[in-house]
C-alpha cells in the first residue's frame, strides 16, 4: 500500500534509511525526534513510503516548493529514493506509481 509516513514510522524508516546510504541509525535523541516531527508536521514536506505487510519497505521523499515563476505554480524535489535490499528489482505498487508520475 503506498501511503504517507505516519509520526510512529520513525524507526522503520531509520531502518529502511540503512539502505540508502547510512552506515548506522542516528541516536534517538531530542534532536531526531525534533527533526522528525517538523517534517511530518511540513505541509510542503511528504515522504512517500510503500507498505507490504506492515512493513516499509521503499520511500521517497517529495517537497513542494511554492514559485513566483511559471505562472505561480510550485515545483517538487524528489530525494532519498530508497528500497529495502530485499525487495529491490521488484514491481511494486510504489514503482508502478512512480512510474505513472503521479508526484
Amino acid at each position: 500500500m503506498v501511503r504517507e509516513v505516519k509520526p510512529e514510522d520513525l524507526d522503520q524508516m531509520l531502518e529502511l534509511y540503512l539502505f540508502l546510504h547510512e552506515e548506522g541509525k542516528p541516536e534517538n535523541n531530542r534532536h531526531l525526534r525534533d527533526v522528525w516531527n517538523e517534517i511530518i508536521e511540513d505541509k510542503n514536506h511528504h515522504i512517500i513510503v510503500n507498505e507490504i505487510d506492515g512493513k516499509i519497505v521503499s520511500s521517497c521523499v517529495c517537497v513542494i516548493i511554492p514559485n513566483l515563476t511559471r505562472d505561480v505554480r510550485p515545483y517538487a524535489f524528489i530525494e532519498n529514493v530508497v528500497t529495502h535490499g530485499e525487495y529491490r528489482f521488484k514491481e511494486s505498487e510504489h514503482f508502478r506509481f512512480l512510474q505513472k508520475g503521479r508526484l
